[in-house]
């Protein structure tokens, strides 16, 4: 339960991460 909460918050930051990241 706690692995998959982590996992998906790291996955939802990452995206936010990449979708900021400047091309």
């Amino acid at each position: 339960m706690f692995r998959t909460s982590a996992a998906s918050f790291n996955s939802l930051l990452i995206r936010s991460w990449y979708i900021r990241r400047p091309l």
